[in-house]
Formats: C-alpha cells, structure tokens, sequence
C-alpha cells in the first residue's frame, strides 16, 4: 500500500502544491507585453483576474493586531499592479458594513493576509467609498 501512495499520490500532491504556490507569485507580477495571447490588452485583464483571485477575501489586519475586515475589490494600475483595495468592514453576509479605501503604500501583503501599516482606530476613521 506505501507503494502506491508514494508512486502515484506524492507526485501529484507536489505538483498540485506547485501549481497552486506559483499562482500568486503570478498575480503579483506585472503583465509581461503582449505574449502569445494576442496583444496587450489580453496580457494586462488575465493579470488583473489573477490578482483578484489571489487578493479578494484575504483578512485585513491593522498593525496592531486587529482584524479589520476583508479584501473586497483591488484597484489595479498599469502593468497590472495593485494600487489600492477596498475593504470590507462590519455587517454580516453583505449587509450593514462599509467600504473603505486604502491605498498601497499603506498595504503589505503576507502569504494569508494584507497588513495595513496603521492602527485599527484610524482604520476605523477613514471615510466610507461611495458605492
């Protein structure tokens, strides 16, 4: 039985480990021009759906240790770089939070979560986006 799990399950899972690993080390990057999808503007939306797949519903904390809520949107800029992110505060299941607006010079993003580079009080202040 050992035999069959290192033959045919290891090999999978270490590339299944991979696979996933390497996704948002890809969303991550800037788009690199056209490539053999068939021109830039193709290169630069697959990134940006990558990133949102590799950022939205990440926890946000402040630097103090406090969850402040969720990824809800990013903003993507050019090369497909994130330059802000709305988070998601309060409610619950959609209902009675707001949004607000951070910008990525306030932001680090860790492998499970976004650390913002401010304590959760002035979190708390900023002003709600305009939905």
């Amino acid at each position: 039985m050992g035999w069959i799990v290192r033959r045919f399950f290891l090999p999978f899972g270490t590339a299944l480990a991979l696979g996933l690993g390497g996704l948002s080390a890809w969303a991550d990057a800037p788009a690199q021009g056209a490539g053999a999808a068939g021109g830039e503007g193709v290169a630069t939306q697959r990134t940006v759906d990558a990133a949102r797949l590799a950022w939205i519903g990440l926890p946000v904390v402040a630097q103090d240790g406090e969850k402040i809520g969720r990824v809800a949107e990013i903003e993507p800029g050019d090369g497909g770089r994130i330059i802000g992110i709305e988070v998601e505060m309060g409610g619950f299941l959609g209902l009675g939070g707001r949004r607000i607006h951070l910008g990525s010079e306030d932001l680090v993003r860790e492998v499970d979560r976004v650390l913002v580079i401010m304590d959760a009080n002035r979190i708390r202040r900023l002003p709600p986006t305009a939905e």
